[in-house]
């Protein structure tokens, strides 16, 4: 049986509908002459609406990738009229009025032509990519957070590292179950080791203890781990050129859920420039406390008038001895008179006293 023209319509029509796709058919004036369901259903319009439409009706309302309003020349279908050519991958945007967001389409189209080489139409198809973009921009911006938040704790880290470089303070975490052990920059700068030459482990760290403290060290450890409570010591270290530093050790360990020990942090502070600080002043206490001793207990050479008997004092001025005894020492003074002075200055008095014990 012989297939008339109205049939070979009738048969591209059901094979239009059965594509999944989007296909929009337009004449080489740009009028729509067939479009499919799924063209229908991504455009929002019914097919009498769709139907001989052209490129320039107002119920167009296409965007750039960028959002803005697409220019009427570079419609698919303009595009491909005026090029002649086959336009592969145009992202089309459209505005439906009874949506709130864009509908994405990633847009073919494909021109054909008479035997004399005009454009008779133009098969335009759109895939509906909307999801695709949202998720697209959503990766998008998920990359912007994680490359914001990079930066951020790129700053924080070399903020953080001079942060501990200005107070001397490092910060390190050891993993019991694999027994490794980190050291922040600022760790190996106060224990005078270089990264790249020392694999820190704690083994190594005890032998960089000073011998004299070392079994303290690793006994507050233990301790801390079996009684799961932090500890805080201060201990000291030797460089490997023999330099002694004091250290101020906070440490803390957390455990899985079996309750097992699995991991350790803490923090190493130098003291060093306090604990000088420290014995510097302890030793000024001293000194200071030995020369009060002296001046209390009027040790040295006292410059005395030959004559009146009167004290130089530190100043250049001529005291009593009462009076500078008094300032320079806890002695209380009472005055009286001896039995010599009473002799010459009172004389009657003295008779009268002395005569009657002898």
């Amino acid at each position: 049986m012989k297939m008339t023209g109205r049939d070979s319509k009738k048969k591209l029509y059901a094979l239009l509908q059965s594509i999944q796709a989007a296909v929009v058919v337009h004449g080489p004036g740009t009028e729509i002459i067939t479009c499919n369901k799924a063209a229908q259903e991504l455009l929002g319009l019914t097919e009498e609406q769709i139907l001989g439409k052209k490129a320039i009706d107002p119920a167009w309302n296409f965007c750039n990738e960028d959002g803005c309003p697409m220019q009427l020349s570079d419609y698919p279908v303009n595009r491909v009229i005026t090029s002649k050519k086959v336009l592969k991958n145009f992202i089309v945007g459209i505005n439906r009025p009874d949506k709130e967001y864009v509908t994405w389409g990633l847009v073919h189209a494909v021109p054909e032509f008479s035997s004399f080489g005009d454009i008779v139409r133009v098969i335009v198809t759109f895939m509906d990519i909307t999801e695709l973009r949202r998720l697209e921009a959503e990766r998008k911006e998920a990359e912007k957070k994680v490359h914001e938040r990079s930066v951020e704790l790129a700053k924080s880290n070399m903020m953080l590292k001079e942060a501990q470089k200005i107070a001397k303070m490092g910060h390190w975490e050891f993993n019991l179950q694999s027994n490794a052990l980190f050291w922040s920059d600022e760790i190996y700068r106060i224990f005078g080791l270089d990264p790249q030459e020392f694999k820190a482990s704690y083994e190594a760290f005890l032998d960089a203890i000073h011998p004299d403290d070392r079994d303290l060290v690793d006994q507050a450890y233990t301790e801390s781990v079996e009684k799961k409570k932090p500890y805080d010591i201060e201990h000291r270290i030797v460089l490997k050129n023999g330099e002694v530093k004091w250290v101020r050790e906070i440490c803390a360990t957390e455990y899985d859920k079996e309750n097992e020990p699995s991991r350790s942090i803490g923090t190493v502070h130098d003291i060093t420039d306090k604990k000088l600080a420290a014995e510097e002043r302890e030793k000024l206490i001293k000194e200071l406390q030995n020369a009060l001793s002296e001046i209390k207990t009027l040790r040295g050479i006292l410059p005395i008038c030959s004559f009146c008997k009167k004290v130089r004092t530190d100043d250049g001025y001529w005291e009593q001895v009462d009076v500078y005894i008094h300032k320079h020492s806890e002695a209380n003074i009472s005055h009286g008179i001896c039995k010599d002075c009473m002799k010459v200055q009172y004389p009657e008095e003295y008779e009268a006293i002395y005569s009657k014990s002898v």
